[in-house]
């Protein structure tokens, strides 16, 4: 085998919670994610030495910054593997979005090195590799429908939605390049931060209703107060105005989405909408090994 191709799924946090500052440094968080529709194509080959990293979008880093490249490196160390590789990400998931494109490509990577290579290793030993990376990679490693705690690290399958369809607008503003630490920089400095009842979207998972889901989805980021993402909120705000169920940010954003069970009436939405904008549905990836 010479070349494989895996699909990075886009990640979507349903429920986003901030449980303050472990004795690490790091942040707890209160998750429900599921992933999208809507995916990133890793591509590998086999080369004699050295990892090479190429990509059909300019603002993807193509250095040791991409998390495929470190990803790649410790998986070449850890299995005692002699020969370099060769990487290519065809980006369909919006750039630094919140949408844990980073991190899915991270976690496609190591799949797609497993199959290339013939190594044994389970998800759990390639979520050991890409731990101390991106602690959405975790997640990204098993995908569809879980709720993840710690800080990113625990991982709990919640089984599957019903049928939703998303929309999803890229308000195409200026964000600094270490956004997610940023906007956690923000979030922290606000006195007496509101949270969300995570128990209310795990119960309407159950029911499998998804109006009750879409009432439900909650992101702590909203309560950030930041220039750079004044255009976010009135696109929150439109998309509750113009017939989503909900809509709230993607992850740490500055991308926002909002929820329907109508992809027509979603459409429409897009429409009178001047920004960027990807209508996609849920999508349950994993299967079980």
């Amino acid at each position: 085998m010479e070349e494989v191709s895996v699909q990075a799924h886009a990640k979507l946090n349903l429920f986003l919670d901030i449980l303050g500052i472990n004795e690490s440094g790091f942040h707890n968080v209160d998750f429900i994610n599921t992933s999208l529709d809507l995916f990133d194509i890793i591509t590998i080959k086999k080369a004699s030495v050295g990892i090479t990293i190429n990509s059909n979008d300019i603002n993807v880093p193509v250095d040791e910054k991409n998390f495929c490249f470190s990803a790649a490196a410790g998986f070449l160390q850890k299995y005692n593997i002699d020969e370099g590789v060769e990487i290519f990400i065809q980006k369909n998931i919006p750039y630094i979005g919140g949408l844990g494109g980073g991190s899915a490509d991270c976690a496609a990577t190591l799949k797609a090195l497993r199959q290339l290579f013939e190594i044994s290793a389970t998800d759990d030993d390639l979520a050991e590799i890409s731990a101390c990376l991106t602690t959405d990679s975790c997640y990204c490693i098993r995908g569809g429908l879980c709720r993840v705690m710690g800080i990113g690290e625990k991982v709990q399958p919640l089984g599957k939605l019903p049928q939703m369809y998303i929309i999803l607008i890229e308000p195409g503003v200026e964000v600094p390049e270490k956004k997610t630490a940023w906007m956690y920089k923000n979030y922290d400095s606000i006195q007496s931060p509101t949270h969300g009842n995570i128990n209310n979207i795990i119960d309407a998972v159950g029911k499998k209703d998804t109006f009750l889901i879409a009432k439900s989805i909650f992101n702590a980021f909203e309560q950030v107060n930041v220039p750079e993402y004044k255009i976010s909120k009135e696109l929150i705000q439109q998309l509750k105005e113009e017939g989503c169920i909900n809509a709230t940010l993607c992850g740490s954003g500055p991308t926002v989405f909002g929820i329907s069970d109508d992809p027509e009436k979603l459409k429409s939405i897009a429409a009178k909408i001047k920004y960027k904008s990807i209508i996609t549905s849920i999508e349950d990836v994993y299967q079980d090994e």
